[in-house]
């Protein structure tokens, strides 16, 4: 009996109040980011996504580069499985609009060859992950993997 009483008080005492509806101003941050293409969604990793933005603001500087990298080659895996990715020419604006520069690529592979990675693996599985045509690649990274 003292619930419903209680019950009563409070409708009765607000009764005039009305319900305030906030609305969020932050979205829900997802981890990939969808962008229109001529082929479809292409989806991103977001950068902004919690858990990606703290791996990355924990790495050193080597580490990022290659993380950058291992990004760019996620993304260009996910949306060539999704039949949405278009290869495109290896330019430095385009890479560098990726926070990436043509001297992290070069430092990248460099570790992968000390790592004991075949040149021929770098060449024909990595270098055509990270969504470049290949014969656009600069002719440092092939006198490296030569």
């Amino acid at each position: 009996m003292s619930t419903l009483r209680e019950e009563a008080e409070k409708e009765y005492f607000n009764r005039g109040l009305r319900k305030i509806t906030s609305k969020r101003t932050d979205q829900v941050q997802m981890l990939f980011d969808r962008k229109a293409s001529n082929k479809g969604a292409i989806l991103e990793i977001n950068a902004d996504f919690p858990l990606v933005k703290l791996l990355e603001e924990s790495l050193d500087p080597s580490q990022k580069k290659s993380f950058r990298l291992l990004k760019r080659i996620i993304n260009s895996t996910i949306n060539k499985m999704r039949n949405s990715h278009i290869d495109t020419s290896f330019t430095h604006q385009e890479v560098s609009e990726e926070g990436l520069a043509l001297q992290d690529l070069i430092d990248t592979i460099k570790n992968l060859l000390e790592m004991g990675t075949n040149k021929g693996t770098i060449k024909s599985t990595v270098l055509p992950a990270l969504g470049f045509r290949i014969d656009t690649v600069p002719t440092e990274i092939n006198q490296l993997l030569k």
